[in-house]
């Protein structure tokens, strides 16, 4: 998964290796300021294919040529489907409405014996699963998955239509271009990042919601600068009324290894159609870094432990912003 980062007085050019793991096959890639590479490499531009299936193309800044797809366009973003909700705020997400149900019976299975739905409204649906794969990838569409658990995080890459609900990741979840995706009332926990989208596998990620989700404990280690959720490239987000605490600062051998609970990055092609509301954002470095979006952040109630400060510097001004407090009740400006 994609890891950039901005570590304190330092500009937006600053990257960190990142690692991709596709299969049993690990690529790591690292990307610094004014540096580049030369070598074998494929390029691809979607933008000048036939598009079907509700595609469509958009013109975002940043775009390779200026153009990109963007699939599933004009779908509603997604909302939770009702039963066990988490008290509403300003109360937020524990591990009291997130994550397996007690008493699920857990059957060990792979990724790999899934297989995509017939349309949105008639997924595959997948419940009380092990997924024993390690780190998988997820290219599928049209699936539900429920009251399940991903032993080592999963990556979904692609997809549409994908809801994911009641269920437990260890080490982080990430979706790249994907659609219409519905992830709500899950625990995430000892990860380098937590729950992130990335719009770098060929379309730009959309209809995407997070809500209801508790998103705690990272375990990482140098040279990790991890965020609770890192946003990289999307068109129509709502981040809703979840707990993304990283807990205390720290050091690893010297090191900070942790960047932020939520994270806007102005990468592959931008992020737009933003709601970040109602969260519990705690920790890291900074607590927010949202210096590439437009939307709306409002509503958050912003922890005690963010090392430098609640709200890095640099905020896009597209971004509206009101009614964000610290748990004392004292308005967080920025």
């Amino acid at each position: 998964m994609s890891q950039p980062y901005l570590e304190p007085n330092q500009g937006p050019a600053v990257r960190k290796s990142f690692l991709f793991v596709v299969g049993s096959v690990a690529i790591g890639v690292c990307v610094l300021a004014a540096a580049t590479a030369t070598g074998a490499f494929v390029a691809f531009e979607p933008e000048t294919g036939t598009l079907a299936n509700g595609a469509v193309q958009v013109t975002p800044s940043g775009a390779s040529g200026g153009k990109a797809v963007q699939f599933g366009a004009g779908a509603a973003i997604p909302t939770p489907t009702p039963g066990g909700g988490c008290p509403a705020y300003p109360a937020h997400p524990d591990g009291n409405c997130t994550g397996i149900p007690a008493g699920t019976t857990l059957t060990n299975a792979t990724t790999g014996s899934m297989s995509s739905g017939a349309s949105c409204a008639n997924p595959n649906i997948y419940t009380g699963k092990n997924f024993t794969d390690s780190t998988p990838t997820v290219t599928l569409s049209n699936i539900t998955i429920k009251n399940s658990k991903f032993p080592t995080g999963a990556i979904f890459r692609s997809g549409t239509c994908v809801t994911i609900s009641y269920s437990e990741f260890s080490g982080g979840i990430a979706f790249s271009s994907s659609h219409t995706v519905m992830f709500n009332n899950n625990n995430v926990h000892d990860f380098d990042d937590g729950v992130d989208v990335t719009s770098d596998s060929g379309s730009v990620a959309s209809n995407i919601t997070f809500q209801d989700n508790w998103v705690h404990h990272p375990t990482a280690v140098a040279p990790d600068h991890a965020d609770g959720s890192q946003i990289r490239g999307v068109a129509g987000l709502n981040v809703v009324h979840n707990t993304i605490d990283m807990g205390v600062w720290y050091l690893d051998g010297g090191v900070s290894v942790l960047n932020s609970a939520l994270f806007f990055e102005e990468a592959n092609g931008g992020n737009t159609g933003i709601i970040a509301t109602n969260n519990y954002l705690n920790g890291g470095g900074y607590i927010l870094y949202a210096p590439g979006g437009a939307g709306s952040i409002t509503n958050n109630i912003f922890g005690p432990d963010g090392h430098y400060g609640y709200v890095y510097d640099t905020v896009d001004a597209r971004f509206t912003r009101s009614g964000n407090v610290t748990t004392t009740g004292a308005p967080v400006s920025f």
